[in-house]
């Protein structure tokens, strides 16, 4: 006797991570009969999932419009015979699905990426009418949907002092493709010895990065023997140029802006060269960079009251170091790298397994269907 399927709808931003977050449900969750639902344009402007050769589309459903969710006729059919809908990035889908019927949000589960739950935040809303408008729309509708999903603990207690309001959530991971992990990072590790110091900032292009805050830190070392290396593969098009002209206005040929996209292995290589990362963002950001280096056992600050320094040494046990160390801080300091530290904190990467965890997760997600 034939069992049909439950059926998840996933409704997921267009990034880089999309590809990954597909393979996924399909090889843990196949008992599910799972639909994506896929933007036209991807945020990452360089990569994009209809680009994919030889991708099965089978069960993955385009769209041009925002408002195609809430008024293709096909689109809202399949939102109304799902079981449950993940709404997977909340950037910019919300200002339609406020249009949806109840029944429909009722079924709903957003996953929080951490830069959409913190444009609701006093500090980044618009104070007129039309800001405070759209923030209580936006609670009205968290009020009616079924429960959220958070990457970590530290952002659902972001999430509380944003709203003033608790909700039933799950912690889940960001999905991706098991074929792309690594259980032992130090493979990615250069062999050749670095004639200069090499120092990644960053990420992106967000301003949330804050490159000229960190660049004006190291800038008394500018006479040393250092690369500051940019990754700006996506992100806000003019802050990148920005940051890429105040980079070589300080730095000159010491400054090297990353601006083409590489595949996972080759960029976990890329990785793999850098001897520093210094990650000032305050929201969780960056983690995927984060956590390779630290298994690769490079030196990594954070800012001490960011999400990103909590979740690294809370939750993993990490040692991380302080940005705010950096002011007035002697070269030599800076360059050192502690052994000791950095041979514990390959050994907490080596005990971490991040699938099993994360198909862990999603199954709880999952399992009250």
């Amino acid at each position: 006797m034939l069992i049909d399927k439950k059926k998840v709808v996933h409704i997921v931003t267009h990034d880089k991570f999309t590809k990954g977050y597909i393979i996924f449900f399909r090889r843990f969750f196949a008992d599910y009969d799972n639909i994506f639902l896929v933007h036209e344009y991807s945020c990452s402007k360089d990569v994009s999932l209809w680009d994919e050769k030889d991708f099965n589309y089978s069960d993955v459903i385009s769209y041009s419009r925002f408002g195609d969710l809430v008024r293709d006729f096909n689109i809202v059919g399949v939102l109304e015979k799902a079981d449950r809908i993940i709404v997977s990035g909340i950037f910019g889908f919300e200002e339609r699905l406020f249009e949806l019927p109840k029944s429909i949000k009722k079924k709903m589960y957003w996953q929080f990426w951490g830069g959409d739950l913190l444009r609701y935040d006093e500090s980044n809303i618009s104070h007129d009418a039309d800001g405070l408008e759209k923030k209580k729309r936006f609670v009205s509708c968290l009020e009616e949907i079924k429960a959220c999903i958070f990457l970590t603990p530290l952002e659902y207690k972001e999430y509380v002092r944003i709203f003033g309001t608790e909700k039933e959530h799950y912690v889940a991971a960001m999905p991706y493709d098991p074929e792309d992990y690594c259980c032992d990072y130090t493979l990615f590790i250069s062999k050749e010895k670095n004639s200069a110091l090499r120092i990644i900032v960053g990420n992106s292009a967000s301003s949330e990065n804050e490159h000229e805050r960190v660049f004006d830190l190291l800038s008394p070392f500018n006479d040393q023997d250092i690369l500051i290396i940019c990754p700006l593969v996506y992100g806000d098009e003019e802050y990148k140029e920005d940051v890429i002209a105040k980079g070589k206005k300080i730095f000159g040929n010491k400054f090297l802006p990353v601006t083409e996209w590489s595949n996972l292995k080759q960029y976990h290589y890329f990785l793999g060269t850098m001897d520093i990362g210094i990650f000032a963002m305050k929201r969780q950001q960056a983690m995927g960079n984060i956590l390779a280096l630290l298994k690769m056992g490079k030196k990594i600050y954070l800012e001490k009251d960011g999400l990103n320094y909590r979740h690294f040494t809370k939750n993993y046990g990490f040692y991380c170091y302080d940005i705010g160390e950096l002011d007035d801080m002697r070269f030599v300091d800076f360059a050192y790298i502690d052994k000791e530290i950095a041979r514990t904190n390959m050994e907490i990467g080596l005990r971490d397994n991040p699938i099993d965890n994360m198909v862990m997760e999603w199954k709880k997600v999952l399992k009250d269907m």
